[in-house]
């Protein structure tokens, strides 16, 4: 009988282990779509709400404390501050849109220069974080006229050029029209590009 009570108790131990998982999970939801372009194929992509990294001018750790600490998703005692990069780890995310809040609210700072967002899609089982360059391949007949229209509309610049494979390297930043993976997805969606693919660079694996 003493036994079986034992049994029972873990039992019991463990369903309320399992439901609290569950209710951690549930408590994170996004709604939003995110994805890239691997040439042709569509790969959805899943935002990290644990972490990312931002570019900020080269100040002190200790200042760079001094601007976050306005920031409730982040959290202090976890900045990871390694230049040109300070990594964050966000805490309270219970909806992707507040990462892409907090992403825009770092960016109205002039010292922050860009933010990273962290992403894996389903063939990945790590979070990486994404560059600010992307690279694409024009298209036999596609006209440098065209490139340089798109690049005057989303405020991007080429930044090299790669006359052996033909493709460039675009760079965007803060007062571009969006981040590197979101003008990726609009400059292959032009039809102008054999591929338009977004550059990451590290990763980062945590739940």
């Amino acid at each position: 009988m003493k036994n079986l009570c034992i049994i029972r108790a873990v039992i019991i131990l463990l369903l309320i282990i399992s439901w609290s998982c569950s209710k951690d999970i549930e408590k994170y939801k996004c709604n939003l779509e995110f994805f890239r372009y691997d040439y042709d194929e569509k790969v959805h992509l899943e935002i990290s709400p644990y972490e990312l990294w931002i570019s900020i001018d080269s100040i002190s750790e200790n200042e760079s404390r001094e601007i976050l600490k306005q920031y409730e998703s982040i959290d202090l005692s976890e900045i990871e501050y390694k230049p040109p990069f300070i990594k964050l780890k966000l805490i309270g995310i219970s909806d992707c849109v507040q990462i892409i809040n907090l992403s825009g609210n770092l960016l109205l700072n002039t010292q922050v220069k860009y933010v990273h967002l962290l992403f894996r899609s389903s063939k990945d089982s790590n979070f990486y974080a994404y560059d600010y360059t992307f690279t694409v391949k024009p298209k036999p007949d596609t006209k440098i006229s065209q490139i340089d229209s798109l690049l005057i509309i989303t405020k991007t610049r080429i930044i090299r050029e790669n006359s052996m494979s033909n493709n460039y390297d675009i760079i965007v930043d803060k007062y571009s029209s969006g981040n590197a993976l979101e003008m990726s997805v609009y400059f292959y969606e032009t039809g102008l590009f054999e591929y338009s693919i977004p550059n990451s660079y590290g990763y980062f694996c945590d739940e």
